[in-house]
């Protein structure tokens, strides 16, 4: 994960064991982003970057979603998985692992406001 001003996470160290650096469990950080995860839950591969100006979904060639297009989002956990859903002329999905879903959440109400469900 980018802290918002983009420094890497140093690794945490529990006793012997190493814990490992998130940045080792990315693929390609954007550079220019505000908040960004990737991994692997089950069968499905997700990622998620967020930008000064949009959101980009999935994997490989994400989706990429202008902030002005955004009509609603929101996340759901299911087990071990997390999957946040953007609404913007379409639903347009990610699924990551759960673990990411605080991080998620802080960072998405940041960048798009509040956890919104279009009625």
């Amino acid at each position: 994960m980018l802290t918002t001003d983009g420094a890497r996470l140093a690794p945490v160290t529990d006793g012997d064991a190493r814990c490992p650096d998130l940045f080792d469990l990315l693929d390609d950080v954007p550079t220019s982003a505000v908040f960004a995860c990737d991994g692997v839950c089950a069968e499905y591969e997700g990622a998620l970057s967020l930008f000064e100006d949009r959101i980009e979904l999935g994997c490989g060639t994400p989706r990429s979603i202008a902030f002005t297009d955004v009509e609603a989002w929101w996340a759901t956990v299911v087990g071990a998985a997390v999957t946040v859903t953007v609404l913007a002329r379409g639903a347009h999905t990610t699924t990551l692992p759960s673990a990411y879903r605080a991080a998620l959440l802080v960072a998405l109400a940041a960048q798009l406001g509040p956890e919104r469900v279009r009625a």
